[in-house]
């Protein structure tokens, strides 16, 4: 045989040999997420607080870390030769400000990336707060159906992996309806009183749409809320389900300062004092897409945070008193207006707070006395 082909053929032989032992080690050694049972993690879910993996590995998951921008751990749920079966779960998620979440698991050898996208309870809902009610039936029409064709897939799997991952689809897709169909519920029932004990006020001054002349040079002179006496640190509740947008904490008496009085000035100025005279406030999106501001606040409790979910009847604050400039009294009440959504379906959700304090607010066309008599038909 030619010298040149021998030559050829052993070399050949010799560098398919150390490919293939390379591709043995190595390779091997690569290891991979084999399995993700989804992208999607919500930490305050039941069946969806933790997402199941199955990781190929050659070496001992156990001594294995998690590394991200929030909290994760992970349990070993079963090891078959070298796959380990583990659900991460998110811990303190109230202090993860993120929702696209890169994590890594790591060991003393390699590391593996993932991802997660993580949706609160606070998100899921003001996903939909600025919705119609048809818009939100039409919605759970579409999720109905899709249900349905999980379905089919799930009975008839390609296999146990593609099983798990459909029927992890189809929770999540169920948590979707039940938001749905709780924002419709909630929208259905009237709002409650927010002090405890305490009817809604019967006198002129006290509705919306009150005159406030001694203010008419400085705001547009106009009462837009509701003001239910009651003494200082009363508790104050939530009126709804709702979700926190505002919090403004810790007002000084000095703060009055920046309220402007310049002749002339313009309406958003004038908003914008207004929103001075509320003092501590907490403004809050309710399930009707309403936007409330609880204003002149005494001790506003540690876990009120913007974004934050709070259940109907819920207590959160407590009354403080109005001190008017240029009246100089001590009134203690709950000074709460009501504002309007008018964004429904538009999908806009980057609104600012003074177009939101440029909402109409409730019952803005109609004179005290009729308030008065009208009032019941939002409250109960």
């Amino acid at each position: 045989m030619n010298k040149k082909i021998i030559s050829f053929w052993m070399i050949f032989t010799s560098l398919f040999s150390l490919l293939f032992w390379y591709s043995l080690v190595f390779a091997w050694n690569s290891d991979q997420i084999f399995f993700q049972e989804s992208e999607f993690i919500f930490p305050d879910a039941l069946k969806l607080n933790k997402v199941r993996y199955i990781i190929k590995s050659k070496s001992d998951f156990s001594d294995w870390k998690i590394s991200s921008s929030c909290d994760f751990n992970f349990d070993l749920v079963s090891k078959q030769k070298n796959f380990y079966v583990i659900d991460v779960s998110l811990y303190n998620y109230s202090k993860c400000k993120y929702n696209d979440l890169n994590l890594s698991f790591i060991s003393w050898e390699t590391t593996i990336d993932s991802k997660l996208k993580v949706y609160t309870k606070t998100d899921t809902y003001s996903q939909f707060l600025d919705n119609s009610d048809s818009f939100l039936e039409k919605s759970k029409g579409l999720i109905s159906s899709k249900i349905s064709e999980l379905d089919k897939m799930i009975n008839n799997p390609i296999d146990l992996l593609d099983k798990m991952k459909n029927e992890r689809k189809k929770t999540e897709i169920q948590n979707l309806e039940s938001v749905l169909s709780d924002i419709l519920f909630q929208r259905s029932l009237k709002y409650n009183i927010p002090v405890n004990w305490y009817k809604l006020p019967t006198t002129l001054n006290k509705v919306p749409n009150t005159w406030r002349p001694y203010r008419e040079s400085y705001t547009d002179g106009i009462h837009h809320a509701w003001d239910i006496d009651a003494p200082l640190w009363t508790n104050v509740v939530s009126i709804d389900d709702w979700i926190i947008i505002r919090v403004v904490n810790w007002f000084k008496y000095t703060d009055l300062n920046n309220i402007v009085y310049w002749n002339n000035i313009s309406d958003e100025q004038k908003t914008l004092n207004l929103d001075v005279l509320r003092w501590n406030q907490v403004w809050i999106k309710t399930m009707k897409w309403d936007v409330v501001f609880y204003s002149h606040l005494n001790e506003i409790y540690s876990n009120v945070e913007e974004w934050y979910f709070v259940k109907r009847w819920e207590p959160i604050w407590t009354v403080w008193a109005t001190w008017v400039p240029d009246k100089n009294y001590e009134d203690y009440h709950l000074h709460f207006p009501i504002h309007k959504n008018p964004l429904n379906d538009s999908r806009k959700s980057d609104y600012t707070n003074l177009e939101i304090m440029n909402w109409n607010w409730y019952f803005k066309d109609l004179s005290p006395s009729e308030i008065i008599e009208e009032q019941y038909k939002i409250f109960d």
